[in-house]
């Protein structure tokens, strides 16, 4: 890794300010892209040019004319407890390259993202991603009230043979841990009766949970997630949702901050 690290930095990298962007992949669809290459690899190409596509508008915003953009990917498949999840780090330049009047290439370092800016990227990837598997029929995108009677509630289903990746073998000792490690200081023991449910509301706190027993629907930004036991759900702070808990009630590890 250091070796990597040194040539990247001693003789790709130009000299110029870098930003690290990371996607994650929801678990429907990890397993899928640690076993298929082709989805791996078109996961990570769309992703690159959502990215670039962001930073040639500003480029022209800036009046700039006709840019180049360039980035470096990172393929990891583990999380911090060795389970699998797939997700990318791609160091991409923090701006564009723009040839002057002479021919030579200049570095215009662009400003920080905002959140809408990001926003705008991250629904590029999911839409452009989401179409591309639709088309090679990797996943169901069939009406929502069709899924919902088939017993599958996410936002699109992941068609059979295309096994769900789960924090399955993940015990409550080792979900301790990885909350630990991310920063997690305060960890509780959440338990909510069957049939049960909550509103529209937010949290001022970060939490990522582990199911331990029984089910929930969370409802986040017009897209609904069904969670079992042995999957993780993560909510950022003051993140608006909607919780569902199923016939068995639900029973969750916490962690905040």
């Amino acid at each position: 890794m250091s070796n990597t690290a040194a040539h990247l930095v001693d003789r790709v990298l130009p000299a110029v300010p870098v930003r690290q962007w990371v996607l994650s992949l929801p678990f429907e669809l990890r397993a899928m892209a640690a076993f298929r290459a082709d989805v791996l690899t078109r996961l990570s190409r769309i992703l690159i040019e959502a990215i670039s596509v962001y930073q040639r508008a500003w480029a022209k915003r800036a009046g700039l004319g006709s840019a180049q953009t360039g980035a470096i990917t990172f393929i990891q498949r583990f999380g911090g407890s060795l389970n699998l999840h797939v997700h990318f780090h791609v160091v991409v330049t923090d701006g564009a390259f723009v040839r002057d009047d002479a021919g030579r290439a200049v570095f215009h370092a662009m400003p920080p993202p905002t959140r809408a800016e990001l926003d705008v990227v991250v629904r590029r990837v999911q839409r452009r991603s989401f179409a591309w598997l639709a088309r090679r029929g990797l996943v169901d995108d069939s009406p929502l009230e069709e899924r919902r009677r088939a017993g599958c509630h996410g936002a699109a289903r992941v068609v059979e043979g295309a096994p769900r990746a789960k924090e399955n073998d993940v015990t409550e000792q080792e979900f301790e841990r990885v909350l630990s490690a991310e920063g997690f200081t305060t960890v509780v023991l959440v338990t909510y009766e069957a049939n049960g449910g909550r509103d529209l509301h937010e949290h001022p706190f970060e939490s990522k949970a582990l199911v331990l027993s029984g089910e929930l629907e969370i409802d986040t930004d017009g897209t609904t997630t069904h969670y079992r036991a042995g999957d993780v759900f993560h909510l950022g702070c003051s993140q608006p949702h909607v919780e569902r808990y199923g016939p068995a009630g639900v029973s969750y590890l916490v962690g905040r901050k």
